[in-house]
């Protein structure tokens, strides 16, 4: 399921949604959503679906336009660094958040 794992973090570091992965390899948004929800894993014509979008999308992600006449060679590891890094602080502040629910909704049943 590492294919399934490595695709997930892809489209979170990125923000592509699974409808737009659907659209775009043509495998069903809901066999996408039965491997993430650990419902079998993909077949091989999947597999290779899967590992073509990742190489376009990564060549896609090699540049990002500056003006809509210039382009930009960036580097896609410190990119997605950065991202990974703005994830995992969005993570901890929903942990966060979710502790603070919990304690209220405690206080507040023990109040009513």
């Amino acid at each position: 399921m590492q294919i399934v794992d490595n695709l997930s973090k892809i489209l979170l570091t990125n923000r592509v949604s699974v409808l737009k992965f659907s659209k775009e390899t043509g495998i069903p948004s809901s066999r996408v959503y039965k491997w993430r929800n650990k419902h079998g894993s993909p077949k091989h014509e999947d597999v290779i679906k899967i590992e073509e979008w990742v190489k376009a999308f990564n060549k896609q992600m090699d540049y990002t336009p500056i003006t809509t006449s210039e382009r930009v060679r960036i580097n896609p590891a410190s990119d997605k660094d950065r991202r990974i890094a703005e994830l995992e602080e969005l993570l901890t502040k929903a942990e966060d958040d979710k502790k603070f629910l919990k304690e209220l909704i405690k206080t507040i049943t023990q109040k009513g």
